[in-house]
C-alpha cells in the first residue's frame, strides 16, 4: 500500500535545496566574528545586512557568470536571503503593516550594492581604492573600508576559482578551503 502513495511524496528541488545552502553560506560570511572585531561592520541589524548583502552580491554576480543556470540560481538565492530577512524582521518585532516597505527598501540597498560591486569588479582593473568607494557609498567597511575593499578583492577571486558545477550544487569556498571540500 505504501508504494501506492508513492507519487504524493513531495521530493525535494535540488536547486531549491542548493539555493538554500548557498544562503546558508553567505549568511555564515555575514556573521564571521572577525568581520566585526576588525570593525570591518558594525555589529546590528544593519551592519549585519551589509555584510550579507556585500557577500550575497558577490555571490550573485559569480553565480551570473555560469550561464542561464546560474542566473537562475541567483535568483533563488535572493529569494532565500529575503526569506530570511522578512523572518528577521518579524523577530525584530517589525509588523505585517510595515514589513513591505522595509523589505522593498532593503532590497533595493542589497540589489543596488551587487549591481555596484559588479561593475566595479567587472573591469579587468579592480582596485581596492574603486571598491573602497563603492563600500563607502553604501556605509560599508567601518573606519577601513579600503581593508574590507581587499578583503571583497581576495574573496571574489575565491569565488572565480569555484566551478559553475559546484556552485550550482550548493557548495561554495570563501577562505582557503576547496568548494567541494
Amino acid at each position: 500500500m505504501a508504494g501506492i502513495f508513492d507519487w504524493m511524496k513531495v521530493r525535494p528541488d535540488p536547486a531549491a535545496t542548493a539555493a538554500q545552502e548557498l544562503c546558508d553560506a553567505v549568511m555564515a560570511q555575514a556573521r564571521a566574528p572577525a568581520l566585526y572585531q576588525a570593525r570591518l561592520a558594525e555589529d546590528t541589524f544593519e551592519g549585519r545586512f551589509g555584510m550579507m548583502a556585500l557577500h550575497g552580491g558577490l555571490l550573485m554576480r559569480r553565480l551570473g557568470a555560469a550561464g542561464p543556470e546560474g542566473r537562475e540560481m541567483a535568483e533563488k538565492l535572493g529569494e532565500a536571503l529575503f526569506d530570511r530577512i522578512d523572518y528577521a524582521l518579524r523577530e525584530e518585532g517589525v509588523g505585517d503593516a510595515s514589513i513591505a516597505r522595509k523589505v522593498r527598501k532593503l532590497g533595493e540597498e542589497f540589489y543596488g550594492l551587487a549591481r555596484a560591486l559588479d561593475g566595479v569588479l567587472g573591469g579587468e582593473a579592480a582596485t581596492a581604492a574603486g571598491i573602497g568607494q563603492v563600500l563607502r557609498r553604501n556605509g560599508l567597511g567601518g573606519a577601513q573600508p579600503d581593508a574590507l575593499a581587499r578583503e571583497v578583492i581576495a574573496r571574489a577571486s575565491r569565488l572565480d576559482r569555484c566551478t559553475d558545477e559546484e556552485l550550482l550544487c550548493g557548495r561554495v569556498g570563501w577562505g582557503d578551503e576547496r568548494c567541494n571540500g
